[in-house]
């Protein structure tokens, strides 16, 4: 009986103890609630690149020897006239560099000089570099820490001054070539590294960032990022993941957002925050009917072949271009020109005004713009503006000239540029060329 009421007792204990614990727990609770931090996304996020060009890496085709002027390789895709190329022999030992005059074939270079060393096998290398530009507003503030951003790299040769398929390399930036503009912040010592396949940018601020604080970070100035080499097939554009993240003094993510470059022949588009972009420059057939006129060449996706002109007679060539995008802030296109059409002597072909005009009737090289599905082109600078028979401008060298832009998340959206040549009598005869760029830019 004695035993029965001493566990009867410890049990009433037990019960009384469970209710204070009970009490105890949603105490702590109250004033101790689990409220977890979840990082958030940066605002407005763009990479804008100084050019859009990608890098190339082909085989050499057949033994160089030294002396040559004129070499073979796997192919020419991508590799302009004036273009400076670096030869290697395999594994890089024996290197120069030289300069295109023209590409021959599509597996043919002529160079300025002739080759001072031999090759019985290697590769050629174009190298193209870009200084990234890097814009964003902040969502949160931060007393004081980091941004990181990070480029896709290859984890064994992102800093051996070679263009790589698989990402960007190095090529040996120092960290005065990495600049950051924070609406007042300090700017700490700057630092880069690699690893995990990337290639990394910590750029550190000492005093307090705000919330909604526009941040420039500008990669490149002296030297500058080594872009990858194309994969896509002509016309198509390679697209790479960028991330750039906000981290408190502890490297402890704050916010971070995942953009996406991407590079074309001469092409450079950007997108922001998980995007859907495309761009593509598309051939049009001669004899087609664009801007009141009928084309009298095929274009490609890459060339813009006038062949040989008769002075004093236009001739007139077009391509497309094709954009869509779900940015909620639209896109922009725009284009440039490497300097004027010309021989490798320095004669030019005159361009035409760069004020808009109906310059139907005027020598020259330049544009003019018609709309192929929607009404993206620039108003101005469409055919027949205001009555013109075609109207049209020249390419800008410096400052590039808008010529097609939407507000907000598009379809596709098409735009004929139609290129336009005529000469004069007087023009002294020869191959002329130049390079024409087109940039495109999406921002959420």
């Amino acid at each position: 009986m004695k035993k029965n009421n001493l566990i009867t007792f410890f049990q009433k204990r037990a019960k009384a103890a469970a209710k204070y614990l009970v009490l105890i727990l949603t105490v702590v609770f109250a004033f101790f609630p689990y409220n977890p931090v979840q990082a958030g996304s940066l605002k407005t996020v763009k990479d804008t690149v100084s050019t859009s060009r990608p890098s190339v890496s082909t085989a050499i085709g057949s033994a160089i020897t030294a002396g040559d002027t004129t070499i073979n390789v796997a192919s020419t895709a991508g590799i302009q006239a004036s273009d400076s190329i670096k030869i290697c022999n395999s594994g890089c030992t024996t290197t120069e560099n030289r300069v295109v005059t023209s590409v021959l074939s599509s597996t043919q270079l002529a160079l300025t000089a002739g080759t001072t060393n031999s090759y019985a096998t290697g590769t050629v290398y174009y190298k193209s570099t870009a200084v990234h530009t890097i814009t964003f507003t902040t969502n949160s503030g931060v007393a004081s820490g980091n941004f990181l951003v990070s480029f896709p790299a290859d984890a064994s040769t992102f800093n051996n001054a070679l263009p790589d398929s698989t990402g960007f390399d190095f090529n040996s930036i120092l960290t005065s070539d990495v600049s950051m503009s924070c609406g007042g912040c300090t700017v700490g010592t700057i630092a880069t590294s690699s690893g995990s396949s990337l290639i990394n940018f910590t750029i550190p601020f000492t005093t307090g960032v705000a919330s909604n604080t526009p941040i420039t970070i500008t990669i490149g100035s002296t030297n500058k990022l080594l872009s990858p080499t194309k994969s896509a097939a002509s016309g198509t554009a390679d697209t790479w993941s960028v991330t750039i993240t906000e981290r408190d003094g502890s490297s402890n993510t704050i916010d971070s957002s995942s953009i996406r470059i991407a590079t074309i022949e001469s092409v450079a588009v950007t997108a922001t925050v998980t995007p859907s972009l495309s761009f593509t420059i598309n051939p049009v057939n001669s004899g087609t009917s664009v801007a009141g006129k009928s084309t009298d060449v095929t274009s490609t996706a890459v060339s813009v072949p006038f062949g040989t002109l008769t002075t004093g007679v236009a001739k007139h060539i077009a391509q497309y271009l094709a954009v869509y995008t779900n940015a909620d802030s639209g896109y922009i296109v725009t284009a440039q020109e490497d300097g004027s059409m010309r021989k490798s002597t320095g004669t030019t072909i005159p361009d035409l005004s760069a004020t808009p005009a109906d310059n139907d009737a005027n020598d020259g090289f330049g544009f003019s713009l018609a709309n192929k599905t929607g009404t993206d082109a620039t108003s101005n600078l469409v055919y027949n503006f205001g009555g013109a028979t075609f109207q049209s401008r020249s390419f800008p060298t410096s400052t590039p000239v808008q010529i097609m832009s939407n507000s907000g998340a598009i379809t596709t959206k098409e735009v004929y540029v139609v290129y336009r040549l005529r000469v004069p009598q007087t023009q002294p005869p020869g191959d002329y060329s130049n390079l024409v760029t087109y940039i495109a830019t999406a921002t959420y």
